[in-house]
């Protein structure tokens, strides 16, 4: 009646380690302050078209650099977590593959031995098997959910450390020397390094 329950405990509590990492409150922050920065960086981007109505971009920045900085700053600090979760999602992947194996050969096992026990016992037998047999659907199922998880955290950890932030200071050089009338190569570099990092932000 136990025979591969352990193996199939070990796979649940691996799942329930993947959960907890994918929903980690620091990847959802990280991602809400992606998104408001985006949008900051997009109004300003769209102030460099002037207009007749429209705010100068000058002053739009003005407007919004503190809360820019703020995010930043918030991204820089997320920056080692974001790191420490991807790290520990990679350290979920050997004993998964470990635990694929142990199922396997219960699995194994329990077809080789249905010829060979009693009647009386061979039903258990079967109903483990099949048990056993969705635990290698569900373990398979973990891993398409953990490759895909590993790829999502290592595409927000590249955006915050090799896009966002190596990119940001490049855009603040640009917007302080704005004049408050720019002229047409300022508002051209301007919008370039602004087009650039916000271009990196929507791949991912």
């Amino acid at each position: 009646i136990g025979f591969g329950l352990a193996q199939q405990d070990a796979l649940a509590t691996l799942v329930k380690q993947r959960l907890k990492l994918a929903q980690e409150a620091t990847s959802r922050s990280v991602a809400q302050h992606l998104g408001r920065l985006h949008d900051l960086l997009a109004d300003v981007l769209a102030a460099m078209d002037g207009g007749f109505l429209k705010k100068s971009a000058v002053k739009v920045w003005a407007e919004v650099e503190r809360e820019v900085t703020q995010l930043e700053a918030l991204l820089r600090q997320a920056g080692p977590e974001l790191t420490k979760v991807l790290v520990t999602l990679g350290e979920v992947r050997t004993p998964t593959l470990a635990c694929g194996e142990k199922l396997e050969a219960c699995a194994y096992a329990l077809e080789y031995l249905l010829d060979q026990l009693p009647f009386e016992v061979a039903g258990l037998a079967v109903g483990r098997l099949t048990s056993m047999t969705g635990s290698q659907a569900m373990l398979r199922e973990h891993l398409l959910y953990l490759e895909q998880d590993l790829t999502q955290m290592q595409e927000l950890t590249a955006l915050v450390n090799d896009g966002v932030l190596l990119k940001l200071p490049a855009v603040y050089t640009q917007l302080a020397g704005l004049a408050a009338k720019p002229s047409e190569t300022q508002r051209y570099l301007a919008a370039e390094k602004l087009t650039e990092l916000l271009q990196s932000m929507n791949r991912k």
